[in-house]
């Protein structure tokens, strides 16, 4: 296997979905290819658990591995999906990166040391009740200067 030292998350992440799409392309892996999402559900009930399991004994390594081949599942999902013409990847990372509006705290961050705070300063609405910097974007105003991670 070619070292993956200089290469980043996203590089590796790219090269997981090409590899799925790959098996799943007329001439890939038969075993793949008959896969539906009937089929490859018990898998990712299997590899839900063996990610519990590790995390229960704290086998960091295992945990490292576990969480690999629970992402694969979901790429795997992904991939079906994308060839049914339902929704494809970017979709699904489109929908777990709206989490920074859920975090206040770390979007402020990141346009702090972003030096992009400026522009947005008369959008921060300060909320003591609310926990990290107790500051708050309006949602209207976090659209046009929303962070890139």
């Amino acid at each position: 296997m070619p070292s993956e030292s200089h290469t980043t998350a996203g590089d590796r992440f790219l090269r997981l979905v090409g590899v799925m799409a790959r098996l799943r392309a007329p001439g890939g892996c038969p075993w793949d290819r008959e896969q539906t999402f009937d089929t490859i559900k018990p898998y990712l009930l299997e590899e839900t658990y063996e990610v519990l399991d590790a995390i229960d004994a704290r086998d960091w390594h295992g945990l490292a591995e576990e969480i690999g081949d629970l992402m694969l599942q979901a790429v795997f999902f992904a991939q079906m999906a994308s060839e049914e013409g339902r929704f494809n990847i970017e979709d699904s990372l489109d929908a777990i990166l709206d989490l920074e509006y859920f975090h206040d705290h770390a979007r402020i961050e990141t346009m702090l040391f972003d030096g992009a705070l400026a522009p947005v300063h008369g959008a921060l609405q300060p909320d003591r009740t609310r926990p990290g910097f107790g500051l708050d974007l309006k949602r209207q105003d976090a659209e046009k200067w929303r962070v890139s991670f």
